[in-house]
């Protein structure tokens, strides 16, 4: 039973409750359907923040969250507690290791006592952490801890286990209580308030702005980062649910602008952190806006950029475009709340009862689109919250073969015309129905392969998998496939855009609308890669084709190599419709609203791309942020 029909059984079960509860009460049938569809309206309304918005609700989200980090926090404390109690014996640890322990308890006793408020929890564990920074920083920098004279090496011993014990106290009493218990507790360590104290510790070059938006009258919690007086400087804005004291220490994009010398601008959400008002998407562009020209006044910026994070790259996108920012950076986020509705549950049902309920499914992708200056698409693929179709790529390619950007309405939202307008131009112009199920067919064919042999050999094959495929022949052992496997997947990594294979974009479904997204951005994009998809087709025919021939000899698979006929041949087909409309110009090209040169036009409203694999909430690799630094660069941004 997959989470929808859950869902629905438990709204039906409780629409029943409600009613009944109502008549009960009140005696009335009409008044009874009245407070229940308002009940049920808020409910529906409740839930869709929770999923849109988690970290709006502090006493929720945030309070779960608090309860892992301080676990962290606290074992983290324990290990350097450790390391200062064995550091009183010689050559334990290096001088740095040594030094960073000190570092850490001495930051962390600051940031406590300069707390507005504490609990008592936090006051008796303040009081005893004082008492051993104040023997520490009593140290010469460069003395070790091994040559301290016997009675000071004592007391710091005997503080350093004191706190120990009441540290494993406190884990040890968390680990006897329920979450619901734990959710009660006074809060302890690794507090949003505690974080924030600990970034202006340890920078010097950071401000704290508390600004009050003219219009709303609402607070917005901002920092500033300094790292270079006439340097660029970009507006960063938060993923879901990210507070903005945690980001700073978690998130390697800060250490990644710092090192590029761009200052920073952090800020964090209404009803997030310190920062008042309730949330919605008008809102964080309103707010986004307002503090990105406080600050461009304030500062005399000359080099403005957006950067935002999934959540955060729809607010960025709008700021951007409607500000005229200097570069634009959409990282890992969607094409509107809506298509990633609707591609995650695979109905366009649930974004039509999401759009009853909240009026936050916005055609950002067109601020993207529409923005003009440098800009930059970081996704992944694969990513394990985003579906591809609902990807900001996806949008972009969309808006590249349709009229979504002058004639978006919102039927667009409310019936997914997005997705259906995008396959009705594919259908017509580029390949019919039927043959695009037919390549679905095949691609399908080839995943199941791959997902049976690893299920095998995972020796956790279920019998819903079993009919998954096949093979000719009885006899066929898996083990014998998994070589060809190799080679099949080895030639489909030929056909790719700015590093999506074909099999990776599908990965373990493969649906028309993946299929036509698909070849419409290795065609959108390719113009970035100086027609680099082309060649890597024309690479995989000829060696699609000698696989075919060699494989005769000593595959006894006849539908393995059918399949692998009919994606080569059906894909010749699409690249070929791609090809004659990329030299005919008949893509929509009059829908930029551009009048002259066309084509570069379309080109730069598409930006540029660069694929990753880290998932959605995980730092980007060295390799991945040099391409950035190589975006930044080119546009001379530095």
């Amino acid at each position: 039973m997959n989470i929808l029909a859950i869902g629905l059984i438990s709204i039906s079960i409780l629409t029943f409750v409600i009613y009944l509860i109502c008549y009960i009460l009140s005696g009335s049938i009409v008044i009874s359907v009245a407070i229940l569809l308002l009940c049920l309206y808020k409910i529906a309304h409740l839930i869709c923040t929770l999923i849109t918005f988690p970290g709006s609700v502090k006493s929720l989200y945030y309070k779960f969250t608090l309860l892992n980090l301080s676990d962290y926090f606290v074992s983290r404390t324990l290990q350097n507690l450790t390391i200062i109690i064995n550091s009183m014996n010689p050559h334990r640890y290096t001088p740095q290791t040594i030094e960073n322990a000190i570092q850490f308890l001495n930051i962390q006793c600051r940031s406590l006592q300069e707390m507005n408020k504490r609990n008592d929890l936090q006051n008796k564990y303040h009081v005893q952490l004082k008492l051993l920074s104040e023997e520490l920083m009593q140290i010469p920098k460069n003395e070790s801890l091994d040559k301290l004279q016997t009675e000071k090496k004592q007391r710091i011993t005997s503080q350093s286990k004191q706190l120990q014990i009441f540290l494993e106290h406190y884990a040890y009493q968390m680990s006897k209580q329920s979450i619901i218990r734990r959710f009660f507790q006074h809060e302890f360590l690794c507090t949003l308030e505690q974080r924030r104290i600990e970034i202006l510790i340890q920078n010097n070059n950071v401000e704290r702005h508390l600004l009050k938006n003219a219009s709303s009258q609402e607070t917005i919690d901002c920092l500033f980062i300094k790292h270079n007086e006439n340097g660029p400087t970009v507006l960063f804005c938060n993923p879901n649910a990210g507070y903005y004291e945690y980001m700073f220490f978690d998130c390697d994009w800060f250490r990644f602008y710092a090192q590029m010398k761009f200052n920073i601008i952090l800020w964090n959400y209404r009803s997030f952190g310190e920062s008042t008002g309730s949330i919605s998407i008008e809102n964080c562009i309103e707010d986004g806006r307002y503090v990105a020209e406080y600050f461009r006044s304030k500062q005399k910026i000359k080099t403005l950029g957006a950067h935002g994070q999934s959540l955060g790259g729809m607010v960025a996108a709008e700021v951007a475009y409607k500000m005229k920012l200097q570069f634009l950076i959409v990282d890992r986020s969607f094409s509107s709340l809506g298509q990633v509705a609707a591609a995650m549950f695979s109905s366009s049902t649930v974004r039509f009862i999401y759009n009853c309920l909240v009026s936050w499914d916005k055609p950002n992708y067109l601020a993207y689109y529409k923005y003009v200056g440098p800009k930059l698409i970081i996704q992944d693929p694969k990513d394990e919250i985003l579906p591809y179709e609902s990807q900001l790529q996806t949008a972009v390619v969309r808006c590249h073969f349709t009229d979504q950007p002058i004639k978006y309405s919102f039927k667009h939202s409310y019936f997914n015309q997005e997705s259906t307008q995008y396959l009705k131009y594919f259908y017509s112009k580029i390949l019919s129905k039927k043959h695009v199920l037919e390549l679905c067919t095949s691609l399908q064919y080839i995943i199941n392969l791959a997902i049976k042999i690893n299920q095998a050999e995972n020796k956790q094959e279920s019998d819903n998998n079993k009919q998954y495929i096949e093979l000719q022949n009885n006899d066929d052992d898996l083990d014998a496939a998994k070589p060809i496997l190799s080679q099949v997947y080895s030639l489909f990594s030929l056909i790719h855009y700015c590093g999506n294979s074909l099999l990776d974009v599908m990965n373990r479904q493969a649906n028309p609308e993946k299929i036509a997204l698909f070849f419409g951005s290795c065609f959108a994009f390719d113009q970035q890669d100086d027609g680099e998809f082309e060649k890597c087709f024309q690479n995989f025919e000829v060696s699609c084709t000698e696989f075919l021939e060699s494989s005769h000899y000593y595959i006894n698979w006849g539908q393995i190599r059918t399949h692998i006929r009919i994606i080569r041949d059906i894909s010749r087909s699409i690249i070929g419709k791609f090809q004659h409309i990329k030299q005919s110009n008949d893509y929509s090209l009059e829908m930029t609203g551009y009048t002259n040169d066309s084509d570069l036009c379309k080109k730069n409203m598409l930006g540029e791309l660069v694929s990753v694999s880290c998932g959605h909430n995980n730092n980007l690799s060295r390799e991945d942020t040099y391409l950035v630094q190589k975006f930044l660069l080119k546009n001379k941004l530095r």
